[in-house]
């Protein structure tokens, strides 16, 4: 069986006030986005300060780092 190639990436050190449309419209250049996750802090109302962005194909990831990896 061939191995799948991850289509997603770990985005971090945002900013707390960070909202799944920001992260989709910065992303959504690179490629064509699935889904975007950015998980909530125990009892508080705002998020972790990280998520997860899932494209449709790998060549999108290979995008988003030539574009923003370093930034």
């Amino acid at each position: 069986m061939p191995l799948r190639r991850v289509q997603s990436i770990f985005v971090d050190n945002n900013s707390e006030l960070m909202h799944q449309d920001w992260l989709r419209r910065l992303f959504n250049q690179c490629g064509s986005i699935v889904t975007v996750f950015i998980p909530a802090k125990r009892r508080k109302l705002n998020n972790s300060g990280f998520g997860f962005v899932k494209f449709r194909d790998v060549v999108s990831i290979e995008e988003v780092i030539k574009m923003y990896n370093g930034v």
